[in-house]
């Protein structure tokens, strides 16, 4: 029987992602990509990104220990990055296929084992980016396609509108782990409210893109200008979009509000989120959008849209205001956002009320850590390299439920050693001396049961079905609850 793998140390992994951290238009995608291949590194695998060629790029070069190659454009990418695999189909033991919009078709011309992430479905924003015959080209590649090419291969989804969109949309019945982004550790203090500006101030961070909306948000200023003494907007980012919406907001005579910052520093980034009131997503769909989580990390609420992703990042009424659409113009959606903004703007001007606010976010947004995401992910591959190595075609039925158990060991130290060789690397566990959580994907009530027994005598057992925030963050000892 071939060797299985318990540990990435030494594993060579491909990452394809549509673009590296230093592409100018480099997003959440890109952060997501490289904060995962890090600690992959770290734990000791041997990691490549792929990516697209950009203005004064150097086509090789190392970054904290991930080989990052660049070649082709926004389009022929594709065919360099099946080129580069193709001519290297042996040197990977895994290849993580990053899909924005389309995904690699990596599949078609590699042996190693794959796996398949999905930031969001972009089936409705084929329509906003391009023309036909390209998008309804875009569209099959994304659906039928995928279908098709990734047929038993692991997805990973940063959320659980992702999940759902994937099964409805796309139809793909493969089996979905979702795991979401992280925050940063270095961060986990919260801002005092002390730190925010003495006026009503509202950040957006974001790429200045069609689907993000931007021109919405600067409606709603133009709507809140006269409400507010001294309202300020700091927009910050960059993107294609940008002198077409600075000229929006001189139209909107609101220019005198609102800044555009472009790509800063990450200390300016953290010190404009930190000192205002209030974040703003206008965004029609998101994956997750860490944005919104580096920002309830510091203690900041969030208003969006209740779009996919958005309503998944945020906590309707405990961390952040959902707007719901009321109608397809898009003076609705100007009215809405500004309501809902001008409702939260009242709330948050009462420094205790912001405060506790400010708690909830950040309590929210802590549990999040790129460690255990990367742990995750991690496990995701080490089981996907397995199945290969075993010469596993076929998976038993998928199912999206899965189950939490908890469970008191007379010998915690035997059922410990049980944990590390029967319960796959894709579920997790937690320990507390003699008190265990484990957390089962695609799992039933009966099935949990059927694993009790595999660990020997064990009793106090309780078994539930996972909620969002199980599937999110996986095993804990306490509870995980929503902020209250």
């Amino acid at each position: 029987m071939p060797k299985t793998v318990r540990t990435l140390d030494e594993c060579r992994l491909l990452f394809l992602n549509w673009r590296d951290p230093g592409h100018p238009l480099a997003g959440g995608a890109e952060i997501y990509c490289m904060e995962i291949a890090q600690r992959l590194a770290i734990r000791g695998a041997k990691i490549t990104l792929f990516s697209a060629k950009y203005p004064n790029a150097a086509d090789r070069e190392v970054s904290n220990s991930i080989e990052i190659r660049r070649a082709g454009g926004t389009y022929s990418l594709y065919l360099y990055a099946l080129i580069h695999v193709l001519k290297n189909r042996k040197k990977y033991d895994a290849i993580v296929d990053f899909q924005n919009g389309i995904p690699f078709f990596s599949p078609l011309v590699t042996p190693s084992a794959v796996v398949l992430t999905m930031f969001h479905v972009h089936q409705e924003q084929f329509k906003i980016h391009f023309k036909w015959p390209l998008n309804q080209i875009g569209k099959i590649a994304e659906g039928p396609f995928t279908r098709q090419v990734y047929r038993h291969i692991p997805i990973v989804a940063i959320s659980a509108t992702t999940r759902q969109n994937i099964r409805t949309q796309l139809k793909l019945d493969e089996p979905i782990f979702i795991i979401p982004c992280g925050t940063d550790a270095t961060k986990a203090t919260i801002k005092s409210i002390k730190e925010r500006t003495a006026y009503p101030t509202i950040v957006c961070v974001t790429r200045l893109v069609p689907h993000k909306q931007i021109d919405i948000l600067l409606g709603t200023l133009q709507l809140l200008k006269n409400r507010y003494h001294n309202l300020k907007l700091h927009i910050v980012g960059d993107g294609p979009l940008r002198e077409r919406l600075e000229g929006t907001a001189k139209q909107l005579e609101i220019s005198d509000i609102v800044t555009f910052y472009g790509k800063v520093s990450e200390g300016t980034k953290d010190k404009l989120v930190s000192s205002s009131w209030l974040a703003a997503n206008p965004s029609n769909a998101e994956g997750w959008s860490l944005t919104v989580m580096e920002a309830a990390l510091s203690g900041v609420p969030t208003v969006a849209f209740d779009v996919p992703g958005l309503r998944d990042s945020i906590i309707d009424g405990k961390t952040g205001w959902l707007v719901k659409e009321t109608g397809t113009k898009r003076t609705d959606a100007v009215t809405g956002l500004a309501n809902a903004i001008d409702d939260a703007l009242q709330k948050l001007k009462d420094p205790l009320t912001a405060k506790v606010w400010g708690e909830r976010c950040h309590k929210w947004a802590r549990q999040f850590t790129w460690e255990n995401s990367a742990t995750k992910f991690g496990q995701v591959i080490i089981a996907e390299i397995n199945r290969k190595k075993l010469g596993i075609k076929e998976r038993r039925k998928v199912a999206d439920n899965a189950t939490v158990v908890t469970f008191s060991s007379p010998n915690p130290d035997a059922t410990v050693l049980q944990l590390e060789n029967f319960v796959r690397s894709t579920d997790s566990w937690a320990r507390d001396t003699n008190r265990f959580s484990l957390f089962l994907y695609s799992c039933d009530d009966t099935e949990a049961y059927g694993v009790l027994r595999r660990l020997g005598p064990v009793h106090d057992i309780t078994t539930r079905p996972a909620h969002i925030v199980d599937l999110l963050l996986g095993a804990k000892m306490s509870e995980t609850k929503s902020p209250t």
